[in-house]
């Protein structure tokens, strides 16, 4: 294959793995605390694409969301969502994606999962407590929007993880 090829199928790629992130922010699997596939879907990009081009279909994705198309969880787009509960987990996909893209390759994948992971936690730990203050403080903050997550989310990247490794095999 020629670069140009090359190139048109790494555009068309992060493109499709923008699209999926969407998709996956509107299914939601009902459980105590409900939660969507939407971090599944980033962390499946990441690892399929490689931390650059799976940054820019992350930010896509949420320039997608920001100019009004209906690509957020609940079949919504606008800033305004940014500007909600969850907006600073929004903003953490982007900064977590982008320290993935500068850390890939020089540490280990486990770390550098655990971290994205951290890193998208305390963006959307601070956005909430920021601005939606809560009667116990930073540590009700943690009680709601982390604790209820942990374990939803390290299922999820098991489940991307392997998710991708098939798809890498079926993609070559």
């Amino acid at each position: 294959m020629n670069k140009q090829s090359d190139k048109l199928k790494q555009m068309t790629y992060t493109a499709l793995m923008a699209v999926f992130i969407a998709i996956c922010s509107q299914i939601c699997v009902p459980a105590v605390v409900p939660f969507t596939l939407q971090t599944m879907a980033i962390f499946c990009t990441l690892d399929l694409l490689g931390g650059f081009h799976g940054t820019v279909s992350v930010l896509l994705y949420i320039g997608m969301g920001i100019v009004g198309l209906p690509v957020f969880h609940g079949v919504q787009g606008s800033i305004s969502v940014i500007a909600g509960t969850s907006g600073g987990f929004i903003i953490g996909f982007a900064v977590s994606s982008a320290i993935y893209a500068l850390l890939d390759g020089k540490i280990h994948k486990n770390i550098l999962w655990i971290l994205w992971i951290l890193i998208d936690y305390v963006c959307g730990t601070l956005w909430y407590y920021a601005f939606y203050v809560p009667e116990n403080g930073i540590v009700g903050s943690i009680i709601v929007c982390v604790v209820p997550f942990i374990i939803p989310d390290i299922l999820k990247l098991l489940i991307a993880l392997e998710i991708s490794k098939r798809l890498k095999r079926l993609i070559k």
